[in-house]
């Protein structure tokens, strides 16, 4: 089983929308913490099955929340490189980059 890392701006990203749900809602922003960690578990055990979209670079659509987890394939870690809301910055994730 791989294993995972997130990159700065990916944590800075995703914590930034947390905090925002959190305050439309009490509570929101942990239910997008949880369904991003979800979405990992499934990365992680399944690399490959979600689609690319530049080369390497890999994107997992969230259910509930309009955001994308943009990752690729270093070895056996899985690397996030963004935590990115799919109608306001649909091509953040590209100064992501490694």
């Amino acid at each position: 089983m791989s294993r995972y890392k997130i990159l700065l701006p990916a944590a800075d990203e995703l914590r930034r929308a947390a905090e925002g749900y959190e305050l439309v809602s009490e509570g929101l922003g942990v239910d997008f913490i949880t369904e991003y960690q979800s979405a990992l578990d499934l990365i992680v055990m399944m690399p490959e099955a979600w689609s690319p979209v530049d080369g390497a670079y890999r994107k997992f659509l969230l259910r509930r929340f309009p955001y994308a987890v943009i990752y690729r394939m270093d070895a056996e870690l899985v690397v996030v490189t963004s935590v990115f809301h799919q109608h306001r910055e649909p091509n953040s994730w590209r100064g992501n980059v490694e």
